[in-house]
């Protein structure tokens, strides 16, 4: 999975409270998703990020910033840079 918010301002309490039913709603589909990449430049999605990890260990969690997406996007499938550069 992979979630680049960094044009992500703010959100609003309801908001906020009606991602959190959801999500809890979906708690046991999360072990489904391996890897989770989140680019921000914001503290408190990476605040956030950090959390999550802890909270679903069964997915990692990385936080990349702004222009950081190609790399994020490997991480999050798995590749290697090594690999990639290397060629196969």
């Amino acid at each position: 999975m992979l979630a680049d918010m960094t044009d992500f301002d703010h959100m609003t309490a309801g908001a906020l409270l009606r991602d959190l039913a959801y999500a809890m709603s979906k708690l046991g589909e999360y072990r489904r998703f391996k890897r989770a990449a989140v680019i921000a430049d914001k503290g408190w999605i990476e605040t956030t990020t950090r959390l999550a990890g802890k909270l679903f260990p069964n997915t990692e969690a990385r936080l990349f910033h702004a222009g950081e997406l190609e790399e994020a996007m490997r991480w999050v499938a798995g590749f290697r840079r090594d690999l990639i550069d290397g060629g196969l």
